[in-house]
């Protein structure tokens, strides 16, 4: 029973040693820390998922809404989708601070080369009159956005440069007519690709040749005649060649744009465009839930894998997201052996001393940089100096036009691994340092 008493009063002491109160008294703000941490990752996928479903609802067709004015016979306030319901203050037309407006419905009307405004203000009340009329069009375009209206009727430009409608304009027929041209389209663009492009490459290889030949001749060194007339004699060729080609290119490109498609807005105002101007065509107050699941699919794989136009405005981001993946990997290529190795020099090799601390005082400060310093470093340093100097050492020939002096992917991706080199030697260190 004694052992037993003196058992139990050395584990009290041990419980009641300072290490053990520390650690009880640190479970507290384990729990607080641990907290935090999942409420900042919820707060992270919270917004992650709000920007994504907001993205997505952009794809997403919606039903087109015609809403008339509160005398039928007067016609209609706006022709559209909804866009979103937003309440206004009063201040700009009474004066009076604070005061508000009833909620106003915004609608998003689009006939950019109709209209001067996108958007139309309307009330909730007038909303309520809406209807969704079945033979109402959303067409998307190349150019000017997208087209909310009717379709009046098919034509193609005759030889005169007259125009023949050849169809009403039935559902049917206008959707094969823009498969028909899409068709067309991607016709003479894959000629351009596979015949032109090639030929052009080297046609500017031969006038490179040729400008080379040029400067010696200019420099006093003697070029043979044979020479010379291989070099003009294959320019002339591929110039009679790429004429020709340049000929028929015009031609497929003729035929596509004769064929077009009369629209009509609201209004009653009529635009005539070509039908390989229309990228897609639907009419969403008929669509069924499968229909516009396919319409959003199309939309998607539009956005992510085609290329911008209209400013940036429609189209996609593949270009974007390519280049931003290819720079990722050349920065990480370029930066993680050297940070690495240099943080292992300064760590377990090089003498501890003044020169090491002031390279991590060095290395430090580096890391506080702005980033626009580290822009308008390679700008001057990779793409000024270092890139002008290829291009004179390598690529006379081709100046004034620049090779490498100029902006591009790989002085991109230095200027990042620059960028992000402390963050790595820094991190690297540390790493070392927790090893035992």
């Amino acid at each position: 029973m004694n052992k037993g008493r003196e058992n139990g009063g050395v584990e009290r002491r041990k419980a009641e040693s300072p290490k053990a109160l520390g650690r009880e008294e640190g479970i507290p703000w384990i729990w607080l820390t641990g907290g935090a941490l999942v409420t900042v990752l919820l707060m992270i996928i919270c917004l992650l998922a709000y920007i994504f479903s907001m993205g997505a609802a952009a794809l997403w067709p919606r039903d087109l809404l015609v809403i008339p004015k509160e005398d039928p016979s007067q016609g209609v306030v706006a022709v559209g989708v909804y866009h979103r319901t937003s309440e206004r203050t009063r201040a700009a037309t009474s004066g009076s601070p604070g005061e508000t407006e009833p909620e106003n419905v915004m609608i998003y009307q689009a006939n950019q080369d109709f209209s001067s405004s996108e958007f139309v203000y309307t009330s909730e009340s007038a909303e309520n009159r809406a209807t969704k009329p079945k033979s109402l069009w959303y067409v998307e375009r190349r150019e000017w956005g997208p087209f909310i209206g009717t379709v009046e009727r098919l034509g193609r430009v005759n030889e005169q440069g007259g125009l023949e409608s050849f169809a009403v304009g039935t559902p049917q027929e206008f959707l094969a007519a823009v498969q028909r041209a899409t068709e067309r389209r991607q016709a003479w663009l894959d000629y351009e690709e596979e015949e032109i492009r090639p030929l052009n490459h080297e046609l500017e290889d031969i006038r490179i040749e040729l400008r080379r030949l040029n400067r010696l001749t200019m420099s006093g060194k003697e070029v043979g005649a044979e020479t010379w007339k291989q070099a003009q004699s294959q320019a002339a060729k591929l110039t009679e060649q790429f004429e020709e080609h340049s000929r028929r290119l015009r031609e497929l490109q003729k035929i596509d744009e004769s064929y077009t498609v009369t629209l009509r807005d609201f209004h009653g105002e009529e635009k005539t465009i070509s039908l390989s101007g229309v990228t897609r065509a639907f009419q969403p107050n008929q669509l069924g839930t499968i229909g516009k699941v396919r319409v959003y699919l199309d939309r998607l794989k539009e956005f992510v894998f085609d290329e911008p136009r209209e400013a940036n405005t429609l189209g996609g981001v593949f270009p974007a997201i390519f280049g931003t993946v290819l720079m990722t990997l050349i920065m990480t290529v370029a930066v993680l052996p050297l940070g690495v190795m240099a943080a292992i020099y300064i760590r377990e090799i090089a003498s501890q001393g003044v020169l090491v601390s002031v390279v991590r005082v060095a290395v430090g400060n580096l890391a506080g940089v702005p980033s626009i310093v580290y822009g308008i470093f390679g700008l001057g340093f990779f793409c000024y100096t270092m890139g002008a100097s290829i291009d004179e050492l390598l690529f006379r020939d081709k100046l004034p036009n620049p090779t490498f002096g100029t902006g591009g992917i790989l002085w991109a991706s230095l200027t990042l691994a620059l960028l992000t080199m402390p963050v790595v030697i820094v991190s690297t260190e540390e790493a070392l340092q927790s090893v035992p």
